[in-house]
């Protein structure tokens, strides 16, 4: 059994396509089928959906929680939909499989600023739906975990060493709310590089040389950090 492209793109009778934003397939290949509006969850639950929105998801199911859904408020609008390709009546998940749906879902709420408190499944705000219905599905605390420390590798700005013989021109600190390993700030290259640099933290910018230019970094007395080296080059005066 494949993914239904011509179903998820063009809908059915009395439903128009897309239905879903992405479908997973057995493979665990990942198929966009909507950056927009899709007719994906339908009628809903409010209640649950308001929750989605606050980033207070419940571990629950809708029908667990009595909750029934409301009349004329439908989902549409503001839920992303992801379907994975199970038969829905025993077939199990594959950790092939439940590893891309996390990465994914990461994708889109680190895109979306959002936390792991706005994820939930059909069945959890809607009780017109039973999935997702794999034997093998993790609790929601595992999944919710594991999507958070996917959308912390993805803020993660990448980590690069300053060689000592070829120090970089730096442009200006960068804002982020990852601690820099060396206890300093994070330094923005010219060629676009991140480098962790100093072991305090650094406000404002980097000062610049007497010829304008940003100033560099160069090794410190111990050989083992950086110190900004703000030395003169060549002056030229202005013609006149």
């Amino acid at each position: 059994m494949t993914l239904p492209h011509k179903l998820f793109t063009h809908g059915r009778q009395g439903l128009p396509g897309p239905v879903v934003h992405l479908g997973l397939d057995r493979q665990a290949g990942l198929h966009l089928y909507s950056n927009g509006y899709c007719n994906h969850v339908g009628r809903c639950s409010a209640t649950a959906v308001k929750e989605l929105a606050a980033g207070k998801a419940s571990s629950l199911t809708a029908a667990e929680r009595g909750l029934t859904d409301t009349r004329w408020f439908s989902g549409n609008k503001r839920l992303y939909g992801l379907e994975i390709d199970l038969n829905g009546v025993g077939e199990t998940l594959t950790p092939e499989v439940l590893a891309v749906a996390i990465k994914a879902t990461a994708a889109i709420f680190h895109a979306e600023g959002w936390d792991a408190g706005h994820l939930s499944d059909h069945k959890g705000v809607t009780g017109r739906k039973i999935d997702v219905a794999a034997p093998n599905w993790p609790a929601w605390s595992f999944i919710r975990e594991a999507v958070t420390m996917e959308i912390g590798r993805l803020a993660r700005p990448p980590v690069r060493h300053l060689p000592h013989h070829d120090p970089a021109w730096v442009m200006e600190p960068i804002v982020s709310d990852l601690a820099c390993p060396t206890g300093g700030v994070w330094l923005l290259g010219n060629a676009g590089g991140v480098y962790a640099y100093g072991g305090a933290p650094y406000l404002g910018r980097l000062p610049v040389n007497h010829e304008g230019q940003p100033a560099r970094l160069k090794p410190d007395q111990t050989g083992a950090g950086y110190v900004i080296d703000t030395t003169l080059g060549e002056t030229h005066q202005p013609k006149m």
